[in-house]
């Protein structure tokens, strides 16, 4: 399995342009090429085609604010960039000290951002076995 999918259903859609800064959503899971990714053994997240060169970054605030976009950027393999999976299957953000979430549709979603670890459906993630 190469699809990021959430406990309610939804995979991490590759953004439609390859451009630092591009927002990053969740979308019905269709199983497209768009949809898949690697998780890096150091804990990024990057799409799983070999050319890809951008992974999902918390940004520029180092997640100083609740509810900061998620974003499309060059791997680095910054503290912005690095998930620890948690046994509950979310996905923790050390640097900002907060988890991936769907943003509910009232707050800009189905947009990705970083939120309080709730443990609630938008925040638990299945993925792929690590990569290099």
């Amino acid at each position: 399995m190469t699809t990021v999918t959430s406990a309610d259903g939804r995979c991490i859609q590759v953004p439609p342009t390859d451009v630092n800064g591009f927002q990053v959503q969740a979308a019905a899971c269709d199983g497209s090429t768009g949809q898949q990714w690697r998780f890096t053994k150091e804990g990024a997240l990057r799409p799983a085609a070999a050319t890809a060169t951008r992974c999902l970054d918390i940004g520029g605030n180092a997640g100083a604010d609740i509810d900061y976009r998620i974003q499309f950027w060059d791997c680095n393999l910054g503290g912005a960039q690095l998930w620890v999976p948690q046994s509950d299957g979310a996905l923790f953000n050390t640097q900002s000290g907060r988890c991936l979430s769907i943003l509910p549709d009232e707050d800009g979603g189905p947009a990705l951002a970083i939120r309080s670890c709730t443990g609630t459906a938008a925040q638990r993630w299945k993925l792929p076995t690590a990569s290099a």
